[in-house]
């Protein structure tokens, strides 16, 4: 594949950011290479498996001259990467996230404070819940769908650079800006976690009534995915970072519960039926 950046930067190397590393290495898409982490354990992985030209574990040592910076850390440290890609980031730079809630990154990227760098937000749906730098894969994006998010301010050929990375990546693309994006991965992702959690929990209440209520779960029940103790932190991170979202999601689906709950009490079984299953 041709070459899009002179010099690129991937910041954390965990699964994500591992993983986009290795791609930009693979098809040789950046003339330079490098990787920064404050793990010294990771840097020698990535160091000894010649993944990147240069490891560092201070984001302003390796800004300078950079044309691409792509942010991989949880999104709970957003605000404390803006400092320095202020101070150092060079003109014409895209930086790029890959967080998976995008209000809180608008907000903290205007802290940028000029036009000579572009903000071009990403989010690759890729499964993450195998996290850390040995689980990276360079083929991760390979035919899964990324959706990119222009920041206010960002140019026309920040925008089309970022499409033609994550083309290369392998992934189809979706242009949303950031209120949208928000909005349909609270409804589709936050949501259904928020709900299964609880009801997970709710469920737990049989347990001091019963001493073994297990069998008793239908298989349904018993077949919900729960959040693995591996990624609670970065689902708890998210789910905080887009807590106003998440507000407003959850208060359309309270109004789904009380529809559910007036049908039961007006004894309206079609009603029941039509919120249930629709038609």
């Amino acid at each position: 594949m041709a070459e899009i950046f002179k010099k690129a930067v991937v910041v954390g190397m965990g699964r994500l950011g591992g993983s986009i590393a290795m791609a930009l290495k693979k098809y040789g898409l950046a003339r330079e290479l490098g990787a920064v982490d404050t793990d010294e354990v990771t840097l020698k992985k990535v160091f000894h498996l010649g993944i990147t030209d240069f490891q560092t574990a201070d984001l302003k040592d390796a800004l300078p001259g950079a044309d691409l910076v792509v942010l991989a850390v949880p999104v709970s440290q957003v605000k404390e990467l803006f400092a320095p890609l202020a101070e150092g980031a060079a003109e014409g730079c895209l930086i790029m996230d890959t967080f998976p809630v995008k209000g809180p990154v608008v907000e903290a990227a205007g802290s940028l404070g000029s036009a000579r760098v572009s903000f071009v937000g990403a989010h690759p749906v890729v499964e993450t819940s195998l996290g850390g730098f040995e689980n990276a894969i360079p083929g991760l994006f390979r035919d899964a769908v990324c959706v990119l998010v222009p920041f206010p301010g960002a140019s026309k050929e920040a925008v089309e650079e970022a499409r033609a990375l994550w083309e290369a990546l392998g992934c189809e693309l979706l242009v949303m800006d950031a209120q949208m994006h928000d909005r349909v991965f609270s409804l589709l992702n936050e949501l259904p976690v928020m709900v299964l959690q609880t009801l997970f929990r709710t469920t737990e209440m049989v347990k001091g009534h019963l001493k073994d209520p297990d069998p008793l779960f239908g298989h349904g029940l018993k077949d919900l995915p729960r959040v693995p103790d591996a990624t609670r932190q970065a689902v708890l991170d998210t789910l905080w970072a887009g807590r106003e979202t998440n507000r407003e999601i959850l208060g359309l689906f309270r109004l789904k519960l009380r529809e559910l709950s007036e049908a039961l009490e007006t004894g309206d079984p079609a009603r029941l039926s039509e919120l249930l299953f629709g038609g």
